[in-house]
């Protein structure tokens, strides 16, 4: 299972011309395990629903250099209530998944990742939460970078203090005309750092043996299970 780290390694703050502004771990920020530990500093960037997707011509990443900096990233996908939508209409499609913004962040060269509710699913829920420290789940493969989960509140405050649109503004603009509207935020930087910590329990596996009798005597039916085989050590395990 994994846990979090010590508070101290695990920050996140904005700086720019105006000053820094420091967020509070648990209250307006927190890592998710889908990312690695790690500290990482550089200029921050939205890029809308985070998706390359060639079989629809769209791509948030789009003639953006994301090397090197801190990528804010829309949960979901564009239109995702509207059944004609190209991204599988109302079902999500693979780019929605937390594992697909993960990967497609870290194979452009992306810092770190910062993540935040998409509109739609603050209103059916009627509140803006943070998830759980593995709420995200896993990466699929070993590209990861530290990805943290911000509040909409915190990302659109960083937005407008750049002079650009509010959060809102730019998801009703991509859902209106199904094409990004990636922006790097002039003058801002992210500094931060985060530690998951992954541990490692002992678990037994069970062999049982039915030996078998008279002319199948020298035969047996082996059954194996092992105690982890429901994730019951942990989400994750």
């Amino acid at each position: 299972p994994s846990t979090l780290g010590a508070p101290e390694q695990n920050s996140l703050r904005f700086e720019s011309a105006a000053g820094a502004s420091s967020l509070q771990l648990k209250e307006e920020f927190t890592p998710v395990s889908l990312g690695s530990s790690g500290a990482f500093s550089g200029e921050v960037l939205f890029a809308g629903y985070g998706i390359t997707a060639p079989d629809v011509a769209y791509d948030d990443y789009a003639n953006m250099d994301v090397r090197g900096k801190a990528v804010i990233v829309l949960r979901k996908e564009p239109r995702q209530s509207d059944p004609s939508s190209p991204f599988d209409g109302t079902q999500p499609s693979q780019h929605a998944f937390f594992s697909s913004k993960q990967l497609n962040a870290a194979v452009h060269g992306a810092a770190a990742l910062i993540l935040v509710n998409d509109h739609a699913t603050v209103a059916r829920s009627g509140v803006d939460r943070l998830p759980k420290l593995t709420a995200a789940g896993n990466a699929i493969n070993d590209r990861q970078i530290p990805t943290l989960y911000c509040l909409r509140s915190s990302v659109d405050k960083l937005l407008q203090s750049a002079g650009g649109e509010s959060l809102l503004a730019l998801e009703n603009a991509i859902d209106r005309d199904i094409a990004p509207h990636s922006h790097a935020l002039v003058g801002i930087r992210a500094i931060g750092e985060t530690l998951i910590v992954q541990s490692q329990t002992p678990v037994r596996n069970v062999v049982g043996l039915l030996p078998g009798h008279g002319s199948l005597a020298s035969q047996y039916v082996v059954i194996g299970a092992h105690y982890d085989h429901v994730g019951t050590g942990g989400a994750g395990s």
